[in-house]
């Protein structure tokens, strides 16, 4: 899962009044949280979740939904072969 970094957070001068930060949030309740360097794009898909860090990745999560709702159409061999894969900053994982 991705979403806002805390050092995003703070960059912004939001930490304050976020009820809690994404970041911590995951890590604290044993989640998986991935980033990448602020402000940049960063796409996390994990079967029918699809994350983005920021603003910045919303192409990349627009093009991961469109990607997934093909996946979701194709035929049920396909489907089976989705697997670990990186491109254009989106983490494609399978769990």
């Amino acid at each position: 899962m991705s979403g806002f970094a805390n050092s995003e957070e703070a960059d912004i001068g939001l930490t304050h009044v976020m009820p809690f930060l994404v970041e911590n949030m995951r890590k604290e309740n044993g989640g998986i949280y991935s980033k990448a360097a602020d402000w940049q794009p960063h796409v996390v898909v994990d079967s029918n979740l699809i994350t983005g860090q920021n603003p910045a990745s919303a192409q990349g999560g627009g093009r991961a939904v469109l990607q997934r709702l093909a996946v979701d159409t194709a035929p049920s061999k396909e489907r089976q072969q989705s697997t670990v894969a990186v491109a254009d900053g989106v983490a494609h994982h399978r769990a």
